[in-house]
């Protein structure tokens, strides 16, 4: 017999320190930002150029550097990518890219014009540059570059910098509350409804006892469990097609098939009935 409630904790444990490290890659974006603004503007200086505006002065990494946590955040997450390699892509690529450059050439316009060339650095270069991808997935093997997770988080940072500039950044900043939320909220009600799915499993598969079952499908069917019986707000198929996707990267080649017949099951098992 395993422990149930230990598993779960360590489950648990395990999703915080994803979150962790999401939140690190989201910091390694804005560092990165940072670090081009500052190229930005010593090359203005050696050139003796200047521009109408540039990154250096961008409200919205302003807003974001004059934050009263911005410090504190900064040292916290600071930049772990190559600085010779972001250095060498800014002088080599990103200086020259038409959209900073016409950026650079007008006066300063209104902030969503300013969020406009951010949102473009971070989807054209930070998102999408091989070199840097390779880099962060080094650093960060839940790093997946064709995520929206990222840029949806980043947006939302932006629109709250703008609504609240004074506010410090760790009252609202925590990218992932959400998810972490959710996460625990699904945990805590896998372990509360322990018993009873445990003996829905059982019921399902044939009367198999659960040391039957891999190990790993007898966590991913209870959560699926829990959250086809008890997350109201999530549809059905996309829970299901969620636990199969998990099931095919990490447990064994048939496991997937098997776990979508028993979700599918408990899927119809919970349609209300229709009047007779």
């Amino acid at each position: 017999d395993w422990d149930e409630a230990n598993a779960l904790v360590q489950l648990e444990n395990g999703l915080a320190k994803e979150m962790e490290a999401l939140r690190s890659i989201h910091w390694q974006c804005l560092q990165t930002l940072f670090l081009w603004a500052e190229l930005d503007a010593n090359r203005e200086k050696e050139t003796l150029h200047s521009s109408l505006r540039h990154l250096q002065t961008n409200e919205f990494l302003t807003l974001l550097r004059e934050n009263e946590s911005y410090p504190t955040l900064a040292k916290r997450y600071p930049l772990l990518l190559p600085k010779d390699l972001l250095e060498l892509l800014y002088y080599e690529q990103v200086s020259k890219d038409p959209q900073l450059i016409t950026y650079k050439e007008k006066e300063k316009g209104s902030y969503r014009e300013e969020v406009k060339i951010i949102k473009h650095l971070l989807n054209q270069w930070i998102f999408l540059h091989q070199g840097l991808q390779s880099e962060v997935t080094k650093l960060f093997i839940n790093w997946d570059p064709n995520s929206k997770r990222e840029h949806k988080h980043l947006l939302s940072l932006i629109k709250k910098l703008k609504a609240h500039p004074t506010k410090a950044l760790d009252h609202y900043y925590n990218p992932y509350d959400q998810e972490e939320a959710f996460y625990r909220r699904l945990v805590k009600t896998v372990h509360q409804q322990e018993t009873q799915h445990r003996q829905k499993i059982i019921q399902a598969s044939a009367n198999w006892e659960l040391n039957r079952i891999f190990f790993l499908d007898q966590i991913l069917l209870k959560m699926g469990l829990t959250e086809l019986l008890h997350f109201e707000e999530i549809p059905p198929n996309v829970t299901i097609n969620e636990y199969i996707e998990i099931a095919k990267q990490y447990s064994n080649p048939k496991s997937y098939q098997f776990i979508h017949g028993l979700l599918n099951h408990f899927t119809q098992e919970n349609q209300p009935q229709p009047d007779s």
